[in-house]
């Protein structure tokens, strides 16, 4: 046989292809090799590197490396912006996948030099809140919506605004509830958000609204909890759920989607 199959690998040292290897005219019974190349066959599992053990050997075996299996295989790993090996492209690959599946934890990381050059990519994690910081802003949220309550209900206490003292005592009430708020017991969690009164129509209505998005909600996660359903009917009754904030009489006027019973 004039030639024979050898498994060559890149400036680092990972496997990147096959070559052939011919005789040695000068030499019966010996080679001439391509560089970096070894005799021996890797294994080629799938999401697998495989490194030579020994560069000056020409019948190395392989060390098996397995992809990454999540950001944190990333984690003080650089991938050099110059290199073009098949292993550098794969791992840029799996690097930008794991930020796109989890952008609010991970995100990707350029090393320069000192003229700004960039040298090299790698991957950091995204500072998280602290559980004081997470109440906080939760704590924000809520008083930003209660505001926007009370000002829905600022024309009502007008003293010339032609309403009822019976109403307006309703709205006073009301408002004095959203004030008293946070300090309400184990505020900001488990807010209870009372009904306004009919008078105050356009609050009536984002709160009526809010009750049916959470009964949207509600009726979507008993849905995809089904198991006598199949992928097909679960994603077009979520579909047909998602839609009812779209009807004309929303939110107080509702056409609920034919509910698909249970099988027995």
């Amino acid at each position: 046989m004039n030639i024979k199959t050898v498994w060559v690998y890149d400036e680092d040292g990972f496997f990147e292809d096959t070559h052939i290897a011919q005789p040695n005219p000068r030499r019966p019974g010996s080679w001439l090799f391509p560089p970096r190349a070894t005799t021996v066959k890797p294994a080629m599992e799938a999401k697998v590197f495989y490194k030579i053990k020994d560069p000056t050997d020409t019948d190395s075996e392989w060390e098996a490396i397995p992809y990454p299996a999540g950001p944190e295989d990333f984690v003080g790993l650089e991938i050099s912006h110059q290199s073009r090996t098949q292993r550098s492209e794969t791992l840029r690959k799996w690097l930008r996948k794991f930020v796109a599946d989890q952008p609010e934890l991970w995100r990707e990381k350029q090393i320069n030099d000192e003229d700004g050059n960039l040298q090299a990519i790698t991957i950091e994690a995204i500072p998280q809140p602290t559980a004081e910081e997470l109440l906080e802003k939760k704590s924000q949220e809520i008083r930003a919506k209660r505001d926007y309550y009370l000002q829905l209900t600022d024309y009502l206490v007008v003293n010339d605004y032609p309403i009822t003292e019976n109403e307006r005592e309703q709205v006073l009430a009301y408002r004095q509830f959203l004030r008293d708020l946070p300090q309400a017991q184990n505020f900001p969690e488990n807010i209870e958000w009372p009904e306004p009164p009919t008078v105050a129509k356009a609050a009536h209505k984002v709160w009526k609204s809010n009750e049916m998005h959470k009964e949207i909600q509600i009726r979507i996660t008993t849905i995809q909890q089904r198991s006598d359903l199949n992928n097909e009917q679960k994603t077009a009754i979520v579909e047909q759920l998602h839609a009812v904030a779209q009807q004309p009489g929303f939110p107080y006027e509702i056409v609920w989607p034919d509910p698909i019973p249970v099988a027995v």
